[in-house]
C-alpha cells in the first residue's frame, strides 16, 4: 500500500517557471521604467534588459554542513522536500523536509532519510536524482551501476514506511542524465536519458511502468538539460540539429516529441544555437504552452504556437543579460511553475559567467546568478558578489519567500566540495499553498 510520506512519516521546484500573483503587465504593449525599457524588434518580438532594482539588497547565506558535498540539490514539485547527492558518503543519496518560513533544513545537515548508496558519481552521471510527479505521488529516479558496472536507471519510492528502490532499465549500454515528468494529472512518469556515449549514443525516453519499450529522439542533442517533459507529460522538447557540432549556430533548432504518437514536429528555424528548452504554461500568452530556450547561451527567446502557415512556432520574447552585468553568458535555465493557475507574471533563474564554457564544463572563479521576470521585466541578482565557483540554480516557494538556492564551491577552502546557499529573491509567493501537507512521495 502506498502512502504520503505524511502519513509514512508524520510528518515547490524542480523544472522550475516561477508564477505569482502580481499586477500584471502586457507584453502586447511598450513601457518604460526608469532603469530599463521593453522595445518592439522590426520582427514582433519583444525584447528586453529588464530593469535592476537598485533597493534590493541580497541576503546569501550558506545552509547545511560545510564538511558535506550537497551535489545537484533538487527540489520536490507541491512538496517540501530536497534531494541531494552527497559524493563524500559514497555518493548517498539523502532527502530532507525544508522549513517553509525560512528556506533551511529540517535538520541541521539536510540528512533526514538515506535513499539509496552507491549510485553513479555526478561526474559520469552528469545529473544527480530526480523527482518524478504522477497521481501516484513523487519518486526519485537516478543513475546507479548494475552488477556489470553499467548505469542504468533507477526508481525509490517510499511504500509502506520504507524506502523501495527498483532498477528500472537493463540495458547494454549506459543510462545516464536522467529527467522526469512532473504531472500531477498523468497515470505514470515518464524519464528521458541518455544512452550510450555521447559521441555515438541516443537520446531517449520510456515509461516507467515499461522501462524496456525504449523510444529515440532523432537528430537530438543530448548533453544534460537539452529535454525536457511539457507539465501535462505528454511532449518531450528537446535540442535538434542536423550537426554534432553545438557551437555552430543555426544548427540546433527546438523540436518535441509527442509521446502519445510518437510524432515529431521541428519547431523553430530561426538563426542561433538553442539549447536547454523549457516549456511552461505562460500567463503572459494567454496560458497557453510555450516554450524558453537559450539561443548561443547569451539571450533567452521565448516561442510560442501562432498558427503560422509555416508550421513554425513564433519567437515573442526575448531576454537578454543586463547591460551593467559582467556575466553576458546564460547557462543552467531553470524555470518555477506554481500548481495553480491563478497568476500572471513567469520567472526564470539562470547562472551568468564571463565566458560561454557552459555550467559544469569548467570552474570558475566568476559568477552570478539571476531572476528574469517575463511579465514585469524584472532583471534581479540575487546573489552576493564573492570569488567561487557558482552553478545549479535552484528555486522553491517557501510559504511567504520565494528562495533561490545554488551550489558553490570554495576553490580557496575546498574545491571538491560543493556547498549550498540559500539567497531571498525579495518576491511573496502570494500563494494559498499549504505546507501542512508537503505533497506525495511514493
Amino acid at each position: 500500500m502506498k502512502k504520503s510520506f505524511l502519513q509514512s512519516c508524520g510528518m515547490i521546484v524542480s523544472f522550475c517557471l516561477l508564477c505569482f500573483s502580481f499586477t500584471p503587465v502586457s507584453l502586447a504593449e511598450d513601457y518604460h521604467r526608469s532603469v530599463g525599457e521593453l522595445m518592439m524588434l522590426a520582427s514582433g518580438t519583444k525584447s528586453f534588459n529588464g530593469f535592476v532594482d537598485p533597493a534590493f539588497t541580497p541576503e546569501d547565506i550558506a545552509i547545511g554542513d560545510e564538511a558535506l558535498s550537497y551535489g545537484d540539490p533538487e527540489f520536490e514539485p507541491y512538496g517540501s522536500r530536497m534531494v541531494f547527492q552527497d559524493r563524500l558518503s559514497n555518493n548517498s543519496i539523502w532527502v530532507d523536509f525544508l522549513n517553509p518560513e525560512t528556506g533551511e533544513f529540517g535538520t541541521k545537515d539536510g540528512k533526514n532519510i538515506l535513499v539509496d548508496t552507491g549510485v553513479a558519481p555526478l561526474k559520469e552521471s552528469r545529473q544527480g536524482p530526480e523527482w518524478g510527479v504522477s497521481k501516484e505521488g513523487s519518486a526519485l529516479f537516478y543513475s546507479k551501476k548494475d552488477a556489470k558496472g553499467i548505469m542504468q536507471i533507477w526508481r525509490a519510492t517510499f511504500e509502506d514506511s520504507k524506502i523501495r528502490t527498483q532498477q528500472l532499465t537493463h540495458s547494454r549500454q549506459n543510462m545516464y542524465g536522467v529527467f522526469a515528468s512532473q504531472s500531477p494529472a498523468s497515470d505514470s512518469i515518464k524519464i528521458a536519458c541518455i544512452q550510450g556515449e555521447v559521441a555515438t549514443g541516443s537520446a531517449v525516453w520510456f515509461d516507467e511502468n515499461t522501462p524496456m519499450d525504449i523510444t529515440i529522439l532523432p537528430n537530438a542533442y543530448f548533453w544534460v538539460k537539452s529535454f525536457r517533459f511539457s507539465p501535462d507529460a505528454r511532449y518531450l522538447f528537446y535540442s535538434y540539429q542536423s550537426s554534432r557540432n553545438k557551437y555552430e549556430k543555426g544548427k540546433a533548432q527546438l523540436a518535441m516529441m509527442d509521446t502519445t504518437s510518437k510524432q515529431v514536429k521541428i519547431l523553430t528555424n530561426d538563426p542561433g544555437n538553442k539549447d536547454e528548452p523549457c516549456p511552461f504554461i505562460a500567463p503572459e500568452f494567454g496560458h497557453e504552452l510555450c516554450v524558453a530556450s537559450t539561443v548561443d547561451n547569451e539571450k533567452i527567446a521565448i516561442y510560442r504556437d501562432m498558427k503560422d502557415p509555416s508550421g513554425f512556432w513564433s519567437k515573442v520574447a526575448e531576454i537578454e543579460m543586463p547591460e551593467e552585468s559582467k556575466h553576458p553568458f546564460i547557462h543552467s535555465l531553470e524555470l518555477v511553475q506554481a500548481e495553480n493557475r491563478n497568476f500572471q507574471c513567469s520567472y526564470l533563474a539562470t547562472v551568468a559567467y564571463p565566458d560561454n564554457e557552459g555550467d559544469g564544463k569548467s570552474v570558475r572563479e566568476d559568477g552570478s546568478l539571476w531572476l528574469f521576470g517575463l511579465g514585469d521585466h524584472l532583471a534581479r541578482r540575487v546573489d552576493q558578489a564573492m570569488p567561487g565557483h557558482k552553478l545549479e540554480p535552484e528555486i522553491w516557494l517557501g510559504k511567504q519567500e520565494v528562495f533561490f538556492y545554488y551550489s558553490f564551491i570554495d576553490l580557496d577552502k575546498n574545491p571538491n566540495i560543493a556547498l549550498l546557499r540559500r539567497c531571498k529573491t525579495g518576491l511573496s509567493t502570494l500563494l494559498r499553498y499549504s505546507h501542512a501537507n508537503p505533497g506525495l512521495f511514493r
